[in-house]
């Protein structure tokens, strides 16, 4: 297969020639439109959030004076995934009212993968508006007792935004903000994604990372070999994996062992960037346009969210992909055939795997 083979390429998928399994529905989709903005909302009413049922049922919610949801508010992926709290008993005349600016930047999902794509969609506002967030405390909810319990990552990025922690308000009673600042998501899982993620990844990578006037030479493969030994449910043929990319030329990075700056600094020298599917792909949001990933995956465990990066981010995106006979998304064991994955990277990906 070549990338001009439109027999064998879909939108988002240039695979392997070996490959005769199903793909997703998905792949041949077109991506649509998201339209991001934000509202300002006086005298919002704000309710606590809950978990019930992770991972689609949220409780919380944001109310203008009138008592309607604001729609901008709610926290979807291709389903809805928060809902509103039922107001109808609440003494709204008690709450306690907030004053001066807020901005509401909904939930924060710290799992790694979900953090830098979906926790992160509203963000770009603050690219966009960053002279006014000094002025500002950011209302967030999260499942944390304080901000300070975040995961690095998490106070890595809000440092990058110029955001310190003592501006960051868990929202875990009920209030009234005389004015709040609600913006939109930029990045919806399993539906879609806007430009205006872009400003966000961009900013983070900017402040994490000193520019550098040399292109992007690094060729690196992202290792499970760590994370493997937690879950068990994902396990390939890692070590023999890893030993093909290391004939090709490729760093082999373990990115549990290293801090998030380390990692943006990586990525954003990385020009090919190949490994198994899951959260550390996504990571491809930190490398420069034009670059190239490489996703080895089974077909059942496919998502949208790393095609959806390399469309925005203009990137060159390859899978290997095993055949489990099913795209049903589901967590399996898998055995990546060596022979096949060498003469792929020798033979149908030459221009990038030249040593």
């Amino acid at each position: 297969m070549t990338t001009t083979d439109i027999s064998r390429k879909t939108q988002f998928f240039n695979y392997n020639n070996s490959f005769r399994g199903k793909l997703p529905e998905w792949c041949n989709s077109l991506l649509p439109t998201i339209d991001v903005g934000h509202k300002t909302v006086p005298n919002a009413l704000v309710t606590m959030g809950a978990l019930d049922g992770w991972p689609r049922s949220l409780i919380s919610g944001v109310f203008d004076e009138e008592l309607n949801e604001v729609n901008e508010s709610v926290f979807v992926r291709g389903y809805r995934v928060s809902f509103p709290r039922d107001i109808t008993q609440l003494q709204i005349e008690s709450l306690s009212k907030k004053k001066g600016q807020c901005v509401y930047l909904g939930w924060f999902i710290t799992h790694y993968g979900h953090f830098i794509t979906e926790s992160i969609s509203r963000m770009w506002w603050l690219a966009k508006y960053r002279d006014e967030i000094k002025n500002c405390v950011f209302l967030v909810h999260a499942n944390f007792k304080s901000p300070n319990d975040f995961p690095m990552h998490v106070k890595e990025t809000l440092n990058a935004f110029g955001v310190s922690l003592s501006q960051i308000e868990l929202i875990d009673d009920d209030m009234i903000c005389e004015s709040l600042i609600v913006p939109s998501q930029s990045i919806v899982l399993d539906y879609s994604i806007s430009e205006f993620q872009l400003d966000t990844w961009n900013e983070i990578k900017t402040k994490l990372y000193k520019e550098s006037a040399n292109k992007p030479k690094r060729k690196v493969y992202l290792s499970r070999k760590y994370q493997d030994q937690k879950d068990t449910s994902r396990k390939f043929n890692d070590i023999d994996v890893e030993e093909v990319f290391k004939r090709y030329g490729f760093e082999i990075v373990y990115p549990e062992l290293l801090s998030f700056q380390e990692q943006v600094q990586i990525y954003a020298e990385t020009e090919i960037l190949a490994g198994p599917v899951g959260s550390a792909m996504h990571n491809a949001a930190f490398m420069s346009e034009n670059s190239t990933v490489l996703i080895l995956a089974p077909n059942s465990f496919l998502f949208k969210t790393d095609a959806h990066i390399s469309n925005v981010k203009k990137h060159n995106l390859y899978y290997f992909l095993h055949d489990t006979g099913s795209t049903d998304i589901k967590r399996v064991n898998y055995e990546i055939n060596i022979a096949e994955l060498s003469n792929f990277l020798a033979q149908e990906l030459p221009s990038v795997t030249d040593k």
